[in-house]
C-alpha cells in the first residue's frame, strides 16, 4: 500500500548509507515502542477533561505561499529554505483578521513553528497580537520541519534565521547543531544531488512519521494547553495519514525507508489514532492549502 515500507534501493546505496542508518536504528531503539496519539474534536474537550485526560487544543496552519510554490523549483538554489512572497504575506495578514485566529490568539498560550523561513514567517504575520505578548513562548522545533527533498527544504543555519526572527527561541532543540544535519543526513543515506536528484525522506516516510510522534511526545511535556503549530504540507500529509488505510497520499516508492526501518515490526503502526471519527479523519487528512489553519484536539 502506498505510504508503507516497501521495496529496497539494492546497489545504489552510497558507502555512508549503512552508517547513517546504524545510528538511526540505534536511536529508535532507545526511543522504545512506536505509539499512536489520540486525536478528537473540538465538541468533545470538555467530556475528555471530566474523564481525566490530558487534553491539549490544536491551531495548525501549513505555511503561505512561497517563492517554491510559485515557480515549483524545487531544487533551484535560489528556493533554499524559501521565504514568502508577497501574496503569501497578503494570506497571512487575511488569516490574522479571521474569527479563528483571532480567537485563537486571544486563548492558546503557546506557538511552535518549523525553524525554515516561511514557517517562521507565516505564524509571525498570521498571529501578530499573540507574537506581541512576550510572555508567550514562540518555539521553533525541528521535529515539525518540511521533509528533506530538494532545496527548498533546506534549512539555513539556525544562528542566521535567529539573527533574522529575535522573537522565536531557537534553543529548544538543544540537540540540533547550527548546521542542517537533516539535510545532510540523507545525502550520506542517498548520495549528493549529483548521484541522486530524486525524493530523500519522502522516500523514508516511517522516519517523518517518527518525526510526528517526538512533536506530540514533546507537547505533553509542556504545561499549555493551547497551542498554535505553523508547519508543512508534506510533513503534515505524513502525520495524519501514516499507517491508515489508504497510506499516504502521492507517497513515492519506500525503498529507502525498508532499506532502513526493514526489521522493525513497529514500522506502520500509525502517528495518530481517529477512534473511528471518519469526519475528523477526512477534515484532517485532506490536503492543506497554503496558510490555512485547522483545529483539532490531542489527548494524552
Amino acid at each position: 500500500a502506498v505510504g508503507r515500507a516497501v521495496g529496497r534501493r539494492g546497489d545504489r546505496r552510497p558507502g555512508s548509507f549503512e552508517r547513517e542508518a546504524t545510528e538511526m536504528r540505534e536511536a529508535r531503539d532507545a526511543e522504545g515502542p512506536r505509539r499512536s496519539f489520540s486525536l478528537h474534536r473540538v465538541f468533545e474537550h470538555d467530556r475528555l477533561v471530566g474523564e481525566g485526560r490530558d487534553v491539549r487544543i490544536m491551531h495548525v496552519v501549513r505555511h503561505a505561499q512561497g517563492t517554491h510554490n510559485v515557480d515549483q523549483k524545487y531544487r533551484d538554489p535560489r528556493n533554499h529554505d524559501a521565504r514568502l512572497t508577497g501574496f503569501g504575506a497578503q494570506q497571512c495578514e487575511a488569516l490574522s483578521r479571521t474569527p479563528a485566529a483571532i480567537e485563537a490568539q486571544r486563548s492558546a498560550s503557546l506557538v511552535v513553528t518549523s525553524p525554515l523561513t516561511r514557517c517562521v514567517q507565516t505564524a509571525l504575520l498570521s498571529f501578530p497580537d499573540i507574537a506581541r505578548r512576550e510572555e508567550v513562548p514562540f518555539v521553533a522545533l525541528e521535529c515539525i520541519r518540511e521533509t528533506v527533498n530538494f532545496a527548498c527544504d533546506g534549512r539555513r543555519r539556525r544562528s542566521e534565521i535567529a539573527a533574522d526572527f529575535p522573537r522565536v527561541d531557537f534553543s529548544a532543540d538543544d540537540d540540533v547543531g547550527d548546521e542542517d544535519e537533516l539535510s545532510a543526513r540523507y545525502e550520506n543515506l542517498c548520495g549528493p544531488t549529483s548521484a541522486h536528484d530524486g525524493h530523500r525522506e519522502s522516500c523514508d516516510l516511517p522516519s517523518v512519521a517518527d518525526r510526528g510522534r517526538a512533536f506530540f511526545a514533546w507537547l505533553r511535556q509542556r504545561p499549555e494547553r493551547e497551542a498554535i503549530v505553523s508547519s508543512h504540507s508534506a510533513f503534515l500529509r505524513c502525520v495524519f495519514s501514516w499507517g491508515q488505510d489508504g497510506g499516504v497520499r502521492a507517497a513515492p516508492d519506500q525503498a529507502l525507508g525498508e532499506s532502513v526501518w526493514g526489521e522493525f515490526a513497529d514500522v506502520n503502526v500509525p502517528v495518530v489514532d481517529y477512534r473511528g471519527d471518519v469526519k475528523l479523519e477526512y477534515d484532517l487528512r485532506r490536503d492543506w492549502e497554503n496558510c490555512e489553519m485547522r483545529t483539532f484536539l490531542v489527548a494524552f
